[in-house]
């Protein structure tokens, strides 16, 4: 008997959350540590003092997680173990909702059309069993500051599934619309990289849908206008690090943090090219040597100091290349390359003070894991190709 789709999806997300809590258990009770010890732990008279807008004042620019934070100290105090646990159901959601998304780019006209419905279904749910798994995510689950970015990833993928189950049409335009528009407010209310989420979406457009050029450029406006209406009504709230005596607005935390970092934008931008690769090689390949939270990195000054620079440079740019080239030739391989591309850069760039973080990895995690859909329907279509003809 086949079940409804909504207990089926019940029942996963079910399943993901014994599954992660099963590896993360070990870990549930330790104490709270970097900036969730001096932001949430740290300010317990605040979050005692019932007025949530306090709450919320201590890291403005992300009102949603906050929130959150707020939410659980009512329900458990400030006991670890349970804002650990709700770490743990934003991480099943996301699992869940990526598994959704990847099985619904896979069935649009064209993308597996030599695969059954049952594969792609298989494929989508093994690639976010790895996503739900990845070590990666521990920094997003036991570190509990950085509930934000699962958020802000949870909610950027809750929107793109939104936009596609429209343009799938699975759901009717203005409800579909509509709530793509409000995930993405949450994803911009919990961290501020998802800001690329319309630059995806015309990329989307471009990779699976015919359009004139006319009509690729009509729809670049509204997206693009939506993003600067919500980053613009956002920005009043951003302060570097979230004190308001550093400076207020966007720009200005920008050039606070390069000023702390004491390198220039060409810098970043050269030791970023290095860091690229080391991020798709752990994704891939997460071993736990490697899966670290933090790496240190010696800043690319030149093209050719240190010496990886130059070779890693040329390295980035024909992935650039690569991805637009794949575009129309190979449209999954070339999106999902794209969509990494484009949601590892922000918060690299933007936040030069730290060469690598763990966590940057995870919303672009989604992108690569689109490539090798591509690569094991390639691979299994020649497999069936090279059967029969045997």
């Amino acid at each position: 008997m086949k079940l409804p789709a909504s207990l089926t999806y019940l029942l996963l997300f079910i399943v993901f959350l014994l599954l992660v809590g099963a590896l993360h258990y070990p870990g549930l009770n330790a104490p709270m540590y970097y900036d969730s010890a001096t932001r949430i732990a740290g300010n317990g008279n605040i979050f005692s003092g019932g007025m949530i807008e306090n709450v919320l004042a201590i890291f403005p620019q992300r009102p949603l997680p906050m929130a959150t934070f707020y939410f659980n100290f009512l329900l458990t105090d400030m006991a670890p173990a349970y804002f650990r646990v709700f770490n743990l159901l934003l991480l099943s959601a996301t699992a869940l909702t990526l598994v959704l998304l990847i099985n619904m780019t896979l069935e649009l006209p064209g993308i597996a059309d030599k695969a059954t419905s049952k594969d792609k279904r298989m494929l989508s749910l093994a690639l976010g069993l790895f996503f739900l798994v990845h070590p990666f995510h521990t920094y997003l689950t036991l570190y509990i500051w950085q509930r934000m970015a699962l958020m802000s990833c949870l909610f950027y993928c809750l929107s793109m599934l939104a936009y596609v189950a429209v343009r799938s049409s699975k759901l009717k335009q203005l409800p579909g619309y509509g709530l793509s528009l409000m995930f993405y407010i949450c994803a911009q209310s919990s961290k501020e990289n998802s800001f690329t989420l319309p630059l995806v979406l015309i990329m989307f457009e471009l990779a699976f849908f015919q359009h004139s050029w006319r009509s690729i450029l009509n729809r670049s406006v509204i997206l693009c206008s939506i993003t600067l209406l919500v980053v613009a009504a956002l920005s009043v709230l951003q302060h570097p690090h979230g004190n308001e005596n550093l400076g207020s607005g966007i720009l200005a935390t920008i050039v606070q943090y390069y000023k702390e970092s004491e390198i220039s934008l060409f810098d970043a931008v050269l030791t970023q090219s290095r860091t690229l690769f080391e991020y798709i090689s752990i994704i891939l390949a997460p071993t736990p040597d490697r899966a670290q939270l933090v790496q240190p990195y010696a800043i690319s000054r030149s093209l050719l100091d240190p010496v990886q620079t130059l070779p890693s440079v040329i390295g980035a740019l024909s992935l650039v290349a690569a991805a637009f080239y794949l575009l129309k030739k190979r449209p999954l391989s070339g999106f999902g390359l794209l969509f990494f591309l484009v949601n590892i850069s922000p918060e690299s760039i933007l936040v030069p003070q730290y060469a690598f973080f763990g966590y940057r990895a995870s919303l672009p995690m989604a992108g690569l894991l689109l490539v090798v859909a591509d690569v094991v329907l390639m691979a299994t279509r020649g497999a069936k190709n090279r059967t029969i003809a045997s």
